[in-house]
């Protein structure tokens, strides 16, 4: 059957015929007619998956709506922050008084990954974000463990000397 606003091919499954359902792609709910339903055979689902064929248009009622193919921006929606985040999380690694871009980069990101999931940003930045989440964790873990590592043996020397000067 096709979406009243959208005019998207869905199949709605025969236990919800008759019943209020809402469009996958855009999100208008409406009732299913009881008659529209016709069941492909099983000839025609092979025939649309034959290698050289397009693949079938039509979706499942419940599948998540569509996402954009690689090059097609979604006006509809916020852009993504993707390459700001990845480039965040690098500097925190690459430049140590940098230590603060790491958790900015990594809470942007868990942020955006999460508008992204639920489709209210641009998925075209999904993987730039991760990226940039992972370096943000990164930096953000190396600019805690060095200085500690690095700091508390040059610190306890120095305890070590001046208590040896003050007893003399």
């Amino acid at each position: 059957m096709n979406c009243p606003q959208c005019d998207g091919k869905l199949r709605v499954p025969d236990e919800l015929l008759g019943c209020s359902v809402q469009c996958p792609t855009c999100g208008i709910t409406f009732t299913a007619p009881a008659g529209a339903h016709d069941r492909p055979s099983p000839e025609t689902i092979q025939s649309d998956d034959a290698p050289g064929n397009e693949p079938s248009q039509t979706r499942e009622y419940g599948d998540p709506p569509e996402l954009p193919h690689f090059g097609q921006l979604r006006a509809d929606l916020p852009p993504h922050r993707g390459t700001l985040i990845l480039v965040l999380g690098i500097l925190s690694i690459v430049i140590p008084c940098c230590g603060l871009l790491g958790p900015i980069a990594w809470v942007m990101a868990n942020h955006d990954l999460k508008e992204i999931r639920a489709l209210r940003m641009d998925p075209q930045g999904r993987g730039t974000t991760e990226g940039g989440r992972v370096c943000g964790i990164i930096g953000t873990t190396l600019n805690l463990v060095i200085p500690l590592c690095c700091g508390l043996p040059s610190f306890l020397l120095w305890a070590l000397f001046s208590f040896r000067a003050v007893a003399h």
